[in-house]
Order: structure tokens, then C-alpha cells, then sequence
């Protein structure tokens, strides 16, 4: 059977990557995004080498690059400051891409968004799917605005708080972590030219990460109060409050943190769909089917991979079964392994060592074992 369209839920990194595969693939997307405006948070984020294999498969890489800042490796800190290793990364998305980028994740979806409009893909914003129906050799999603949609297959990428995911009678729901990590751009010094994490100090950890040639976002990674812009003392308050006992450029960093600093504060959860993460014609993916901390920076690559691996799936002479089935197979071990490598490492920095050094060894361990895995193509 050859699918000729795909409804998607969800317009953020997995749902766009999804949108521009199947449309070089001659499938015809329509992606439906609840947010009016189709934007993203401000704050950073690192984007490792096979989510820029991925963004290169869509032709969007060039432009993430060029918009980012690229580096090839991170260091490792006392809370003083003090260095205690610098480690090249492996270039997960092959020797032609460079092994990291950082960027402003608002920046990396408006060139998504951008190139999602150039190839001609229907977008509907401002609305979502209330209910799914599988009718014959097809799906009915009707949507919030009244109208409806019938295709070959409904996707939903529409991230952790999916709409989609209960709908298919879907359990899952993601569960907290223990931990928050606050979020905040600042100027970049110059010196700061790959990421630095900082261990051993009075937070869980604490990182800054370059995103452009004159921005960087720094992050602490806290105890989880579930706080809200509206309870206790302003979030710059906090932050500054949060930043102190690191050194080095946190210092600077901190003082100018203030009620104009854009700050993002969330909570971390954890979540795996067992296997399998479809029901009839209909399938969720990326943060949809699976969340995990970010302690490996590999939340949207994870989605992104799947975005193109299901693409490659729905290109195939066979049925809907089988097609996701296939998809199952080649996914589900890789993303089970990063989900627990992540929380190997949360689990230590939670119970585990207060010497930076022993922190700093163990989650270098880690990381190589998922670098490791990584490396080979999704």
C-alpha cells in the first residue's frame, strides 16, 4: 500500500522535520499546530550531531549552522571555575557536520517553520485534533475548528502534554524526575567557545553553552519546586539566588540577570510509551512517545530521528501494520537506551557522589557510552 497523506500533529521540531521528509518524498503532509503564532521559547538549546544529520536529510542544517554557533567538544569545572577535563565530541552526524551546535530553539523553529512554508505544505494554526477515527483504508481526525481531515495516516507530535497520546488509549503520562532546570541567555565572553558544565557545586549542575557569536544560555539543573512566575519572588530573584557558589563567568553572568533576562523554568519528567506507540492508522512520536532530563542533550534529536525514520517507513510498498511495526523495531531499543543512559546520569547527580570529580568521571562515562551507540545512523 502507498501512503499518500499524512496528518500531523504538532508543527514544533519533530512535526516539521516529519512535514518537509514526506513532502521530498511526494506524500502530502498537513500539519496542524495548536499555537496561533507557531513559535518557540527563546532559550537555548544544543543540538548534537545526528540532530543535524536529521536537519540535513530536510534540508534545513545549512541554515541552523550558519544562524548558530558550532564548536567541537565541552569542558568540565569545579564550581570554582577550576577545569578539570576537556573532551572533544564525536561527530555523531559524520565528518561533513560539525559535532555541536548551540542555538536559540526560537531561531531553530523559525528556520523549520520558514522552510515548512517555502515547499508548499498546508499548515493550520491555531487549532488541533479533538477526535481520531479509523473509517475503512483511512483516518478522520476532526478538528477543533470545525473541520475535517481524512488521510492515510495521523501522526501526533504535538510533544509531552499530547492530545493525541490518550486519544489512542495511550496510559502513559510522564512522571517528575526530581529535578528543574532553569534557563537564561546571556552575553557570551569570548573565551566561551564550547560548553562548559560545572560539578560538585550547590545545585545538581550547572552549564553554559554558547548560541551564537554574541549569546550563550547558562542552566542549573535544581531541586523541583513546580514553581510559577506568579508564587514568591520574581524569577530573576530566584535564579541569581540559584547561580550563586559557581564561579568563573557566572559571576558576570549573574549580575546581569534581572526582570528583563529571559528566563525558562520547567520541570523534568520522564516517560516511555511501551512498545507499541500506534493503534490502527495512527502513531505518536517524539516527546509524544518518550521524555527523558537532558542530560544528554538528545530530546529533540530523538524526535527528529524518529521524524525521519517513520518517513522512510511510510515510503514503504507495504501495509500501515507493517510499516509502523518496522518503524517499532528500529526505534524503540535506540530511544530505551538514551532514556535510561539520561537517567543514569540524573540518578547520580540526585544520590549520588558531591565531589566534582566523581561526578565529573562517571557522567563522562556515561555520555561516551551514548556517543558511542549514537554514532551509527537511526
Amino acid at each position: 500500500m502507498s501512503v499518500k497523506k499524512v496528518v500531523i500533529v504538532g508543527g514544533g521540531i519533530t512535526g516539521s522535520v516529519l512535514a518537509l521528509d514526506l513532502k521530498q518524498r511526494g506524500i502530502t503532509p498537513v500539519l496542524v499546530e495548536i499555537s496561533p503564532s507557531w513559535d518557540a521559547l527563546g532559550h537555548g538549546i544544543t543540538i548534537q550531531g545526528n540532530l543535524l544529520r536529521a536537519f540535513q536529510r530536510v534540508g534545513v542544517a545549512q541554515a541552523i549552522i550558519d544562524g548558530g554557533f558550532p564548536y567541537d567538544g565541552f569542558a568540565t569545572r569545579a564550581p570554582d571555575g577550576t577545569l578539570l577535563d576537556s573532551v572533544d565530541s564525536v561527530p555523531l552526524g559524520g565528518p561533513d557536520l560539525p559535532p555541536s551546535v548551540g542555538a536559540l530553539r526560537s531561531f531553530v523553529q523559525s528556520v523549520l517553520s520558514r522552510a515548512v512554508v517555502a515547499a508548499g505544505i498546508e499548515v493550520r494554526l491555531g487549532t488541533t485534533v479533538t477526535s481520531i477515527t479509523d473509517v475503512d483504508d483511512g483516518v478522520e481526525a476532526v478538528l477543533s475548528d470545525g473541520t475535517v481531515e481524512r488521510a492515510d495516516v495521523l501522526v501526533g507530535a504535538d510533544g509531552v502534554r499530547s492530545c493525541v497520546r490518550p486519544m489512542l488509549g495511550i496510559q502513559a503520562t510522564p512522571a517528575p524526575v526530581g529535578m528543574a532546570i532553569w534557563r537564561v541567555v546571556a552575553d557570551r565572553p569570548d573565551d566561551l567557545d564550547r560548553t562548559n558544565l560545572f560539578f560538585g557545586g550547590p545545585r545538581y549542575v550547572a552549564g553554559l553553552c554558547p548560541i551564537s557569536s554574541d549569546q550563550l544560555y547558562g542552566y542549573v539543573v535544581d531541586e523541583d519546586v513546580r514553581r510559577s512566575r506568579s508564587e514568591g519572588p520574581a524569577f530573576h530573584e530566584v535564579l541569581r539566588e540559584r547561580m550563586t557558589g559557581y564561579g568563573s563567568w557566572w559571576e558576570a553572568i549573574r549580575s546581569g540577570v534581572g526582570p528583563g533576562s529571559s528566563i525558562d523554568y520547567r520541570s523534568l519528567e520522564l516517560m516511555l510509551v511501551d512498545d507499541p506507540w500506534f493503534r490502527g492508522r495512527s502513531i505518536v512520536i517524539g516527546d509524544a512517545a518518550h521524555v527523558c532530563p537532558p542530560m544528554l542533550a538528545q530530546g529533540a534529536a530523538m524526535g527528529a530521528e524518529d521524524a525521519v525514520v517513520l518517513a522512510e517507513c511510510l515510503d514503504l510498498e507495504v501495509d500501515v501494520p507493517e510499516m509502523f511495526s518496522r518503524f517499532m523495531a528500529r526505534r524503540l531499543p535506540r530511544v530505551r537506551k538514551v532514556v535510561d543512559l539520561s537517567m543514569e546520569v540524573a540518578r547520580r547527580e540526585l544520590h549520588g557522589a558531591t565531589a566534582a570529580s566523581e561526578i565529573e568521571e562517571n557522567v563522562e562515562r556515561t555520555m561516551a557510552e551514548a556517543m558511542l551507540m549514537l554514532c551509527e545512523a537511526p
